[in-house]
C-alpha cells in the first residue's frame, strides 16, 4: 500500500471513529436529559428515547463495520487486526442495514402521527395497531434481503427509501395546507413551524441518500468501462 492509499484509509478510519463517537455522545446526552428532567414521559419523549437508542446502536455498528473505499473503487470493511468469519460479517452487515432502515422508519411513523394528531386524532390508536407490526416487518425484511437475496437487495432498498421519501413529502404538504387553512395560536404555529422545517430537512436528506444509493451501480459501471487499472489509479493519485 503506497502513501496515497494509506492516507485515504487513515482518513476514513478517523472519520468513522469521530462520527460514531459524536453521534453516541449526542444521543446519549439527549436520553440523559430526558430521563433527568422527567419522571413520566409523554409520547414524544418516549419517541425521542427510542430514536436515540436506535441511533446509538447505529453508531456502534458503524464503528464495528468501518466501511471504506480504496482509490481503486474497492469496498472494504472491518479492521486488519480483527478477522471475522463470513457468517458473522453477514450478520453484522444485516443488523447494520436493519438499524439504518429503522432510523428512517421511526421518522416516517412520527411524521404520519403528526398528521393524524391534527386531522384524525381518533385514528391514532388504530394507526399504531396496523403500522407497528408492518413497520417492524419491513425493517426486518431489509436485513433478510441483504443476507439471502443479494440480487434484489438493491431494488428493495431503493423502493423502501423511495416510499419513505414519498410519505415525508405527502405529510409535509398535507400539514402545510392544513395550517394555512385553519387557525391556531401563535405558540402552536411556531412549534409546528420548527417541526415542519424538520420535514424539509428530512426530505432533503432522504433525497440525497436515495440519489447516492441509486447512482451506485452507475458508479461501478463507469469504473468497469474506464477500467481503473494500476496505471490509471496511479495517475489519479498524482492529481
Amino acid at each position: 500500500m503506497d502513501s496515497a492509499e494509506k492516507a485515504v484509509e487513515i482518513l476514513q478510519y478517523f472519520n468513522t471513529i469521530v462520527t460514531s463517537i459524536v453521534s453516541f455522545l449526542v444521543f446519549g446526552y439527549i436520553m440523559y436529559r430526558i430521563k433527568l428532567n422527567h419522571v413520566s414521559l409523554t409520547y414524544y419523549q418516549n419517541f425521542l428515547v427510542v430514536q436515540s437508542l436506535v441511533y446509538i446502536c447505529g453508531s456502534v455498528l458503524t464503528l464495528i463495520m468501518n466501511q471504506r473505499m480504496t482509490l481503486s473503487a474497492k469496498e472494504e470493511s472491518g479492521y486488519p487486526f480483527i478477522v471475522l468469519p463470513l457468517w458473522l460479517n453477514t450478520l453484522i452487515t444485516s443488523l447494520f442495514i436493519i438499524v439504518m432502515s429503522g432510523e428512517s422508519m421511526l421518522l416516517t411513523v412520527f411524521n404520519i402521527h403528526r398528521v393524524l394528531l391534527f386531522l384524525k386524532l381518533g385514528k391514532v390508536g388504530h394507526f399504531y395497531i396496523v403500522t407497528a407490526p408492518l413497520a417492524f416487518l419491513c425493517v426486518i425484511l431489509t436485513g433478510i434481503s441483504n443476507a439471502f437475496f443479494e440480487d434484489i437487495f438493491y431494488y428493495c432498498l431503493c423502493g423502501y427509501y423511495s416510499a419513505i421519501l414519498f410519505i415525508a413529502c405527502t405529510c409535509y404538504f398535507i400539514l402545510r395546507r392544513h395550517f394555512r387553512l385553519n387557525f391556531y395560536s401563535d405558540m402552536v404555529r411556531k412549534a409546528q413551524s420548527k417541526l415542519t422545517k424538520c420535514f424539509l430537512l428530512q426530505i432533503v436528506v432522504q433525497t440525497c441518500a436515495l440519489a447516492m444509493y441509486a447512482f451506485t451501480p452507475g458508479f461501478y459501471f463507469l469504473v468497469s468501462v474506464f477500467r481503473l487499472n494500476n496505471d490509471i489509479t496511479t495517475l489519479l493519485k498524482g492529481i
